[in-house]
């Protein structure tokens, strides 16, 4: 229904620090409306896949108020966990409902 895209403002970031995360929904052009709101699941994981923490939150925009073809855009800024990690993180991310998860 929609293709998400996650950015972080830099490749690197330190543990403690903050990163702005930018976030981008196209909603697909025969998409049907959505019924409720849902919320977005944003997963940090680790090399084997571990997740290591999460971002999950109401988008800006409600998903009701999402159209057939539209982008939906909006950032936050997230501190890093202090979490004992170094390596290269998987992001995965997708939309729940917040009522059945």
């Amino acid at each position: 229904m929609a293709t998400p895209t996650v950015t972080l403002d830099r490749a690197q970031v330190s543990v403690g620090s903050p990163a702005d995360i930018h976030y981008r929904f196209v909603v697909a052009a025969d998409a049907p409306a959505f019924a409720k709101d849902y919320w977005v699941f944003v997963h940090f994981l680790d090399r084997d896949g571990e997740l290591m923490w999460t971002d999950d939150h109401a988008p800006t925009t409600p998903t009701r108020q999402w159209r057939a073809g539209a982008t939906i855009e909006y950032m936050r800024t997230m501190f890093i966990p202090k979490f004992p990690y170094t390596g290269e993180t998987r992001v995965e991310v997708g939309l729940f409902s917040p009522e059945t998860g």
